[in-house]
């Protein structure tokens, strides 16, 4: 294969990647956006039709997407357009949801919350990712309700100690840590206590027994990993920085956390504990600093070598290829003019 072949050959690898790989997206997110919104708006109205009952109207938009969106939680899958390849994206836009049908508890709630506002009903998602779920609530009479819309009937309306109740009384056995919800600015305002019970951690952290400030903590709950064999590490709760007096607090639903304090972005100083939190009770734990170590997690490093090798690997063969053609032009210069 000459050099100018092979150029051409890795130039036409690359396209028939990008297209594989952006293709799909770039035609969903325009179908999605072009026609999403209204598809929402045609299919709520549509469903609401001939019912005045909120709630019943609310059953019927729950009983829509069960029966036409497919329920899954991979982290990518193939889209019907083979052989393209479609990642599932995190907080998704409504109008993608309803464009992909598929997804999670996540995107059944922002789908849901859409179609029900659709038709005059307020409604917000509301989110538990410490324990791994997100569900909606309602404005049902002037209060805000309890509804997910991943349950069955009997369990989705007005349900809110359903994830914490025992599994041998109809229940999930959950305990959460954090429930919250994004309003209208963006802000997420805490609205745990609405489905538990909460208690108070007290958080210091010290460096060299003085205390330290603007040290971030982060919290982490240990439920899902201690009590599910598919989760092996703790979920994200919170995260705060500590005052001049080196302390900062946090009310959470009562629950076992790793608790993580860091000073530094890339390297810094770092400690780590776990606590044990009670409903209705405070715990305190002092963190102290000490040792210079790298901050960054396992998934971030394992991202920034993925990045950093395809790029040098991308220059390597670019530069030779420019090689080829440079010493093939010297070559052809030398023949011509010998």
């Amino acid at each position: 294969m000459t050099t100018k072949r092979y150029f051409i050959f890795v130039i036409s690898i690359l396209v028939l990647l990008v297209i594989i790989f952006l293709g799909p997206f770039t035609w969903v997110y325009l179908r999605s956006t072009l026609f999403g919104r209204q598809e929402i708006l045609n299919t709520a109205r549509s469903i609401a039709s001939n019912e005045s009952n909120q709630e019943k109207i609310l059953d019927l938009i729950a009983d829509w997407l069960k029966e036409h969106m497919t329920y899954d939680t991979k982290s990518s899958y193939f889209y019907p357009l083979p052989p393209f390849l479609l990642w599932r994206m995190s907080s998704p836009e409504p109008s993608w949801v309803m464009t992909i049908k598929r997804g999670g508890c996540e995107e059944y709630a922002i789908l849901f919350t859409e179609m029900a506002r659709s038709v005059g009903i307020e409604s917000r998602v509301v989110h538990n990712p410490s324990e791994d779920h997100v569900w909606s609530e309602v404005l049902i009479n002037g209060s805000w309700t309890h509804f997910d819309p991943t349950l069955s009937k009997g369990h989705r309306f007005n349900d809110p100690g359903l994830y914490e109740r025992p599994r041998d009384k109809g229940g999930w056995g959950k305990q959460l840590s954090i429930v919250f919800f994004i309003d209208k600015n963006g802000t997420q305002q805490d609205i745990t206590e609405r489905y538990t019970s909460t208690g108070r951690l007290i958080v210091k952290v010290e460096k060299d027994n003085a205390p330290v400030e603007n040290a971030r903590v982060i919290v982490q709950s240990r439920f899902l990993m201690e009590n599910s064999p598919s989760y092996r590490a703790p979920l994200f709760v919170s995260e705060k920085y500590t005052n001049k007096s080196g302390l900062c607090s946090f009310d959470l639903g009562g629950n076992n956390f790793t608790v993580i304090a860091q000073l530094g972005t890339v390297f810094g100083y770092k400690d780590e504990t776990i606590v044990h939190l009670n409903e209705n009770d405070s715990a305190s734990e002092t963190l102290r600093l000490s040792g210079l170590s790298l901050l960054l997690s396992s998934e971030d490093i394992l991202m920034i070598s993925f990045v950093t090798s395809a790029s040098a690997l991308l220059i390597i063969e670019f530069v030779v290829i420019y090689k080829k053609l440079k010493t093939k032009s010297k070559t052809k210069k030398h023949e011509k003019y010998g």
